[in-house]
């Protein structure tokens, strides 16, 4: 008989949560300098180009992202699983978080069609690499270990795609479930349903 996933709980999940918004917030830290390189770049008539902040910032939203929904998890059940995989993780969400971080995500991928009309190459490229809910939790499932140890695969053997707009949607989500959990949003300069680079 094949065991399942351990089944864990946290200590304090308002401990779990401050977790998530602080991985979240560093996400965000990285993602404005690697924002901020790019425009000056872009600004210079140069093209946008590899940062030194993309994996840790890629690495950090996908663990505030794993980290909302065992939030959302443990509020809801109590528990949530020891792993790592988003994909796993959503289809384990209750189904009225799951409507609405997918909501949430579509709203965000329509502004984005709308900021990036595809005039340049580049946003061209960016405009072809966006993904559905679904899609992106698929391919970007393991993120999190992907990533933290990209050295240890082979570039054919890992994913990458942004994981903005989907930590964006979860902490939208995350922050109607409790309103103290929004608050403590707040308190940490982040805003609940806005994005914030």
């Amino acid at each position: 008989m094949a065991k399942g996933p351990r089944i864990i709980r946290a200590n304090d999940i308002d401990e779990l949560a401050g977790s998530a918004i602080e991985f979240d917030l560093s996400a965000v830290c990285l993602s404005r300098q690697m924002a901020a390189a790019m425009e000056k770049s872009l600004a210079q008539g140069g093209k946008p180009f590899y940062t030194p902040t993309i994996i840790p910032s890629l690495v950090n939203s996908a663990l505030a992202v794993e980290l909302y929904f065992k939030c959302m998890l443990q509020h809801a059940s109590n528990a949530f699983p020891a792993f790592h995989f988003l994909k796993d993780l959503f289809d384990l969400l209750d189904k009225r978080f799951q409507t609405s971080i997918q909501d949430f995500y579509d709203q965000l991928m329509a502004k984005q069609l709308a900021d990036f009309p595809p005039v340049e190459p580049w946003a061209s490229q960016h405009r072809a690499n966006m993904l559905s809910l679904n899609a992106l939790l698929v391919k970007m499932n393991n993120a999190f270990v992907d990533w933290r140890y990209y050295f240890e695969k082979a570039p054919k053997d890992r994913a990458f795609h942004d994981l903005n707009d989907l930590r964006l949607a979860a902490r939208a989500t995350f922050s109607e479930v409790k309103p103290s959990w929004e608050n403590l949003i707040r308190q940490h300069g982040l805003l609940p349903k806005s994005s914030d680079w």
